[in-house]
């Protein structure tokens, strides 16, 4: 039981076919919507997540029960990507494959020689007989930030020789994870604007933020008949993901599946 406790924060529910009970299923987050409303119509029992979230957008009006404000607010802002190839479960959040491993469940619960080093705590001596206090200097001091300097690299623009389009996506996450949102823009090959876009998602991390992005511009593409073009992205752990096999236990499998969907639309 001390081993669920300490490990059931490394898992988060994935919304994938939508295929889980909009009012008796933590999906969103907040807890099962039921507990959010006075009671739910008779007529609402059955409605599903995609029942109600429908190309894209929440149609609440298809909905006979009264949702707070405040709720749906929260819905709005929530980060909703269906694919009917991935299947709503429980995923492994603690790593970027999606799989549950012994040592990324250490990783996550203790601060490792690796992350006190990067956090610049080398220098600490570190033993069992540490007392308590000193311990607990030690953790507060692991999650500090450190002045790290970034490395510049030099990039230009690249159109292929083409006269297609080209489509810049980035996400971004403060703290990663915290505050995210992502953005893009569509250009012509000689860098005369198209259009752009951006999104907030709340409190994510860096790979969610950077597969929107992904997804969102190439959404926006097709809403413009785009069909030739070239999409950029600095993320080298999104395009490998793109590039293999879908994972079905990723936390992200439903926005890869629609990312890959939309590369393959005729």
């Amino acid at each position: 039981m001390k081993a669920l406790v300490a490990l059931k924060d490394g898992f988060q529910y994935r919304l994938g076919d939508g295929n889980s009970s909009f009012w008796y299923t933590n999906w969103s987050g907040i807890g099962n919507l039921v507990n959010q409303v006075p009671y739910v119509n008779i007529h609402d029992l059955q409605m599903r997540v995609r029942d109600v979230y429908i190309d894209g957008k929440w149609n609440f009006n298809l909905l006979y029960t009264t949702i707070p404000v405040d709720v749906m607010d929260h819905l709005k802002l929530f980060p909703v990507c269906l694919n009917s190839q991935a299947v709503d479960r429980y995923t492994w959040k603690g790593n970027l494959s999606g799989l549950y491993t012994t040592k990324d469940a250490l990783h996550n619960v203790l601060p490792t020689k690796t992350m006190l080093s990067h956090r610049g705590l080398f220098l600490v001596n570190f033993s069992p007989r540490t007392n308590t206090e000193n311990l607990a200097q030690l953790l507060r001091m692991s999650f500090l930030k450190c002045n790290i300097s970034p490395t510049a690299t030099i990039v230009r623009w690249n159109a292929h020789g083409g006269i297609g389009m080209i489509l810049n996506v980035d996400g971004s996450s403060i703290g990663n994870p915290g505050i995210s949102g992502f953005g893009g823009l569509i250009q012509n090959f000689d860098r005369t604007w198209v259009h752009g876009f951006a999104g907030n998602i709340g409190f994510s991390n860096i790979l969610h933020a950077e597969l929107l992005a992904m997804y969102h511009g190439l959404v926006l593409a097709w809403k413009l008949n785009i069909k030739d073009m070239w999409c950029y992205s600095d993320s080298k752990t999104a395009i490998k993901l793109l590039s293999d096999h879908v994972n079905e236990w990723h936390h992200y499998a439903a926005i890869i599946y629609n990312i890959k969907d939309l590369l393959t639309k005729n």
